[in-house]
């Protein structure tokens, strides 16, 4: 006569907005819907399409796994603290990521997302010393080469073409 609990932690993976913002886990579990008195530190995920994500389960877990390899790649590449990921916003052409204090929008595409996390590890730390602010960033893959293009503040088009086999 004994009773056994077993308590799971689920581990918060982001806030997704669909009627409302909502805490995800990792393993797909809809945590609970944000208040005002929380303190979510999760970046918020927007722009996908509700009804689809709460009701085709495929569709649920295919999103939360590229979540997981994106929000991996970019911590792996020494990026997560340098700049915040506040927002990702789903895109018909993939992924598109607001992050940093000043809102630097990268456009990040679709997976995979390794190369191009790297790519704007080494065009930040490339960049930084000229102390110009980078606001945009395309980052593409063409073949096996990575490419970045790049809009600095006060520019009204991108200036700068970064290229690297």
């Amino acid at each position: 006569r004994t009773l056994h609990i077993q308590l799971t932690e689920h581990r918060p993976l982001a806030v997704i907005y669909l009627d409302q913002l909502w805490v995800w886990s990792e393993d797909g579990t809809r945590i609970k819907a944000v208040s005002s008195a929380d303190e979510a530190n999760l970046p918020v995920v927007t722009g996908l399409d509700a009804e689809r994500f709460e009701d085709d389960r495929h569709y649920q877990a295919e999103v939360l796994s590229e979540l997981g390899a994106l929000f991996d790649a970019y911590r792996q590449a020494g990026l997560w603290r340098r700049l915040p990921l506040q927002e990702i916003h789903w895109e018909e052409s993939g992924y598109a990521l607001i992050a940093g204090s000043y809102g630097l929008v990268i456009r990040m595409g679709s997976a995979p997302f390794r190369k191009k996390c790297k790519e704007l590890r080494r065009l930040i730390d490339k960049l930084e010393p000229t102390q110009r602010k980078i606001v945009y960033v395309l980052l593409d893959q063409v073949g096996s080469r990575a490419r970045a293009i790049v809009r600095f503040a006060g520019e009204n088009k991108a200036e700068a073409r970064l290229s690297r086999p």
